[in-house]
């Protein structure tokens, strides 16, 4: 009898790790395992994507590969600095934002969160990371937006407030020119 308990329990064990292997396979989010000196075990099809490797690729090359911290802001820019846009549009709880580096050079902003778990006596860490250029696109669109609100409520006039906004909006959206016309009434 405690055989036939013992062989139902690893069925179900056997079952379980079969759908934690399932749920990795089909996550959304890419998920890597990192060994305590910082290489690569594994990634799942979701971070294969992502990044454009497969995990034969990188296993054992160091974390540093795919990922890389982001540069602190070059100067202080107190319009974004004060818009609470990483509270609206920000980091899920716990996670950090570096630079990700996909196989053919390309970089773009990725959300990293992650934990460390024992697998028999080995420290294994689990990173789950994301992709999020369009979450910081809206961010700019939202910060730029504010900022020509706040200067057209502070202007006494459209002609004082044409060259803050576009300055205000070339900064936010990083562009490096920006114009205004404006339509000659007169000329039809």
């Amino acid at each position: 009898v405690a055989l036939l308990r013992s062989r139902r329990g690893d069925r179900a064990e056997l079952a379980g790790l079969r759908r934690a292997g399932e749920m990795i396979r089909h996550a959304e989010e890419g998920i890597l395992t990192v060994s305590p000196r910082g290489e690569l075990l594994s990634l799942n099809p979701a971070a294969e994507k992502l990044f454009g490797y497969r995990t034969g690729e990188v296993a054992g090359q160091p974390v540093t590969l795919l990922m890389a911290e982001a540069a602190p802001q070059d100067r202080p820019n107190p319009l974004r600095d004060s818009l609470p846009s990483g509270s609206i549009l920000g980091l899920s709880a716990g996670a950090r934002e570096v630079i990700g580096k996909r196989k053919n050079g390309e970089t773009f902003p990725l959300e990293l969160t992650g934990n460390t778990m024992l697998l028999g006596e080995d420290a294994v860490s689990v990173a789950f990371v994301r992709d999020v250029s369009k979450r910081k696109r809206a961010q700019r669109y939202l910060i730029a937006h504010y900022a020509a609100t706040c200067v057209l409520a502070e202007a006494g006039s459209l002609a004082d407030a044409v060259p803050r906004i576009l300055q205000a909006v070339c900064e936010a959206l990083q562009w490096e020119v920006g114009t205004f016309w404006r339509v000659d009434a007169a000329s039809g």
